[in-house]
């Protein structure tokens, strides 16, 4: 990979000068902007640098590894809304955005059908959370037959501050209580974890990718025995302003571990 410097250190590291922006290799070689942006993707995505193709969809980065996220149409809608309170989504080149305006009411989620009866199931989330009350987004699982819902992200408080949690839902709208909430670290990066391992279900988080924090373990059959997992969105809808509250997806893989 090739480090960029600008005009000023070129002219150290390169006495005859020049006007152009250079990049110098590790090797100290210069080489133009172009080879090193083809560097980078190859580092990013495992793309061949001499190639003028697009990059494929699923490769490795610093942050562990990066797989397409299934389509919308491959997830059921929770709690959509309608009208100007509707929540909306996007495909992105690898993943998909959800969108809910600030006046929803509750949690607005897109579920699928586990992937067995024992799995594993991580994504890459980036989630606009303000700190204020009730905004969260991340991973959820889902009881078909009673609508019940356990949603797991980051979350705002009025308090100005941030927190990962793991909350209780009797169904989309109506929060039963809160399995737990710990204040966290504001981050735009996270990976999050959803398992079942034997009779528990695990939630974990991760910053690289790699090493997961398992944060709250629970029997399956706890409040309710999900049939479904996906994603949610939870807008400010308590006190003015009623912000906006988005995710994006930007990487997503389900495992049958088969345990």
């Amino acid at each position: 990979m090739t480090i960029e410097f600008p005009e000023a250190v070129d002219a150290f590291v390169n006495p005859k000068g020049s006007d152009a922006l250079h990049t110098v290799s590790h090797s100290g070689q210069h080489t133009d902007t172009n080879d090193s942006v083809r560097e980078i993707e190859q580092f990013l995505l495992g793309r061949d640098p001499s190639s003028n193709e697009l990059p494929s969809v699923s490769g490795r980065w610093p942050l562990g590894s990066i797989t397409p996220v299934p389509a919308v149409a491959d997830f059921e809608w929770v709690n959509k809304g309608t009208g100007v309170n509707e929540a909306t989504t996007s495909e992105l080149y690898t993943g998909l955005s959800m969108v809910r305006d600030g006046d929803g009411s509750g949690a607005s989620a897109l579920v699928r059908t586990l992937p067995g009866a024992s799995y594993i199931v991580t994504a890459l989330v980036s989630a606009n959370v303000l700190p204020r009350s009730w905004m969260g987004a991340g991973l959820c699982w889902r009881e078909s037959s009673s609508g019940k819902l356990v949603i797991f992200g980051q979350f705002g408080e009025a308090a100005r501050e941030y927190g990962l949690a793991l909350k209780k839902y009797t169904n989309a709208t109506t929060w039963s209580a809160d399995y737990i909430w710990e204040k966290f670290p504001r981050t735009p990066y996270l990976f999050l974890r959803l398992e079942k391992s034997g009779t528990n279900r695990i939630a974990s988080f991760s910053f690289d990718g790699h090493n997961f924090i398992p944060y709250h373990t629970v029997s399956n059959s706890d409040f309710m025995t999900p049939d479904q997992v996906g994603i949610f969105v939870e807008p400010q809808q308590q006190s003015t302003p009623k912000f906006d509250m988005s995710l994006s997806v930007l990487s997503w893989e389900e495992i049958d571990t088969g345990i």
